[in-house]
């Protein structure tokens, strides 16, 4: 007869976090450069209609509204990158709330 071994478990678990990839911090990090790209545009927009100098005003809001998602979407790819890289495979929830952290 074959002999009975014991099994035993091999899984090593999800590693500890460094922390700087915990949750409130990968959303704030994925929320400051959306909101400074959109900021420093808006900033720009303001500038020109306090000095009296009016530009096609809403298809510059929208050309920065285009330039908002694409940052997000950049941002959520990378953070979702380095989460995987540090072996966080729950990585689903925390790109949604990394890319929507700048609506705060």
């Amino acid at each position: 007869p074959i002999p009975c071994v014991p099994w035993q478990s091999q899984t090593s678990g999800q590693p500890e976090q460094q922390w700087y990839m915990k949750k409130h911090f990968s959303a704030l990090v994925g929320g400051v450069l959306p909101f400074g790209a959109v900021f420093i545009e808006v900033f720009f927009i303001m500038s020109s209609v306090w000095l009296h100098r009016f530009y096609y005003m809403f298809g510059f809001l929208f050309i920065v509204f285009i330039i908002l998602i694409i940052t997000c979407a950049e941002v959520t790819i990378v953070m979702a990158y380095f989460q995987l890289c540090s072996e966080d495979y729950q990585w689903w929830w925390r790109g949604f709330f990394t890319a929507g952290s700048n609506a705060r």
